[in-house]
């Protein structure tokens, strides 16, 4: 027999709003999540080209803006992606 398998899945909607993020110095974007990581293996995300917000960072340290493509998914591999090929 096999154990029931450890997962999880967070759903997270990002309403548009009139300031934008700025994850550099903490403006805007009150109804957003803060600067992180993704801790798990993959994130999923459907892009919207009417809500643009989403930032990667640099090795630079720079934020990058990830400029939204209509019907498109960006796939991120987490930090347990790191732990496992390490």
């Amino acid at each position: 027999a096999f154990d029931p398998p450890k997962t999880h899945l967070r759903l997270a909607f990002y309403p548009e709003t009139e300031a934008a993020a700025d994850p550099a110095n903490g403006k805007g974007g009150a109804m957003r999540y803060g600067a992180h990581t993704d801790y798990t293996g993959f994130t999923i995300l459907r892009q919207d080209p009417k809500v643009s917000g989403l930032q990667v960072q640099a090795p630079t340290g720079e934020w990058v803006p990830v400029p939204p493509i209509e019907g498109a998914l960006v796939i991120n591999a987490g930090d347990l992606i790191q732990v496992w090929t390490n």
